[in-house]
């Protein structure tokens, strides 16, 4: 019986050690973008509203960390941990449909109601995982987007203006 015991054990642990060092399959990563939308949507709504720490997310470029906020804003700070971020930028968009309407809004509320944000993940997966929240490209964030192009680079319409992708290769972008 104690053999039994010790066997299914060792079994248990090899299991879950195999387990937490595979990459994850698509569906588990939209599990784990589900179990952390929460806490995402939270990040977002903070940055959003206040100008000091969306002015901090803007001024640091993608794939560049995260900002500097441990000790100005430990509780956002641990938000961005505990989902996963290890990069993470705010960037000024446009709307098309909206810029008839900017003439009501300062420049700086258009700026902030449309900027995108991006999220680069530690998930495990066999390339680096991404996340974008944009509320203007709602044909991309539309639950059930997908798209993979010439470099196998793929791209997952999440729902509620939230996009994940899997870059395999960088796209060289002509100036």
């Amino acid at each position: 019986m104690q053999r039994l015991t010790i066997i299914t054990i060792l079994s248990l642990t090899s299991l879950i050690s195999i387990n937490c060092g595979r990459s994850k399959t698509v569906a588990e990563l939209m599990v784990t973008f589900s179990l952390n939308k929460p806490k995402l949507n939270a990040i977002v709504n903070n940055i959003q509203r206040d100008k000091i720490l969306d002015s901090l997310f803007s001024n640091i470029g993608a794939e560049n960390g995260i900002p500097d906020i441990k000790k100005t804003y430990p509780e956002q700070y641990e938000m961005l941990r505990e989902v996963g971020i290890t990069d993470a930028s705010a960037h000024a968009g446009t709307c098309e449909i909206d810029k008839k309407n900017r003439p009501t809004e300062t420049l700086y509320e258009y700026n902030l109601k449309h900027k995108w944000y991006y999220f680069k993940t530690n998930w495990q997966a066999d390339h680096p995982i991404f996340l974008m929240y944009n509320e203007c490209d709602t044909a991309k964030t539309h639950k059930g987007f997908y798209n993979k192009d010439e470099n196998q680079n793929e791209t997952w319409g999440l729902g509620d203006n939230w996009i994940m992708f899997r870059l395999v290769k960088y796209i060289e972008v002509k100036q």
